[in-house]
Order: structure tokens, then sequence, then C-alpha cells
């Protein structure tokens, strides 16, 4: 994922992808968003979130604890 969306194989297949997941109604999540020129063109397929560095560092097991109840287990997801 780190050449999109200047590769233009990576770029259709995640397309594809998010087109077939959407026509059988799938929320569709991608992970290991790096910049906001990849972050841009997931939004552009509609993509519904993201996981990735953008969104902020990994957590830590120490960190669980504080987010488990808040976030209704969707935790380090990002909503578009």
């Amino acid at each position: 994922m780190e050449d999109l969306p200047k590769d233009l194989n990576d770029s259709a297949i995640v397309q594809a992808i998010v087109n077939l997941a959407k026509s059988l109604r799938m929320v569709v999540i991608a992970e290991g968003v790096e910049t906001k020129a990849q972050l841009d063109f997931l939004r552009s397929l509609n993509c519904d979130a993201y996981q990735g560095y953008l969104g902020g560092r990994p957590w830590t097991p120490s960190d669980s604890p504080r987010f488990s109840t808040s976030s209704g287990g969707r935790q380090g997801m990002m909503f578009m």
C-alpha cells in the first residue's frame, strides 16, 4: 500500500477490492494508511474507515484499558 496512489496496478487492485466489498454491502477498513495521499485516494473510493500511522501510533498493551470501554471495541480505527 505504500505506493498508493502512484502505482497504477496497486491502485486498480485496491479499487477492485473496495468495489467488491461495497457491492456485498460490507464495511471497508483500510489498514496501513501512512500518508494524506493514501487517505485521499481511499476517500475517493468511499472507504469507510482506516488504520495506520496517519491516524496515530500503535497502542501499547498499557494503552488498551483506557480505550476499551469508550470506543465500543473499535480501537485504533479512524472513520472517514
